[in-house]
């Protein structure tokens, strides 16, 4: 008899934020750009999907943006006052990559959808308890 592999997700998000995230992600409500999290006129990357509709931070907030440390200075936020779940991140054997980073990768990096995205979230994000 063969074992079958135990698949472990890396990475995970409070279930009403994942299921949020990914359903607006295959909406086809949002335009996709790469490089900040909002540009008027044009769209959102995955990550600024998320801050506005899980998050229900306004995108004026976002526009031209693309890290959270630019947020927080321009607006004068303190940086601990930001709770952005995905901080949780994921533990691999030689290096710590957590999950803003993997999807940012994905969005600019790679130029995957946010159909293909929202599927990835979905096979490996673990959703957990509030």
């Amino acid at each position: 008899m063969q074992q079958q592999a135990i698949r472990r997700k890396d990475y995970k998000l409070p279930a009403d934020f994942k299921k949020g995230w990914v359903n607006a992600l295959k909406s086809g409500e949002y335009n996709q750009v790469e490089g900040s999290f909002y540009e008027e006129g044009c769209g959102y990357c995955a990550l600024g999907v998320a801050i506005v509709e899980c998050l229900s931070i306004n995108k004026s907030f976002l526009d031209g943006m693309s890290t959270l440390d630019n947020i927080c200075e321009k607006y004068k936020i303190p940086y601990a006052d930001v709770k952005i779940p995905w901080k949780y991140g994921s533990s691999h054997t030689t290096e710590i990559i957590d999950l803003e980073d993997r999807i940012m990768e994905m969005n600019d990096g790679d130029g995957a959808s946010f159909s293909k995205i929202a599927e990835w979230i979905e096979d490996n994000v673990e959703e957990m308890e509030q």
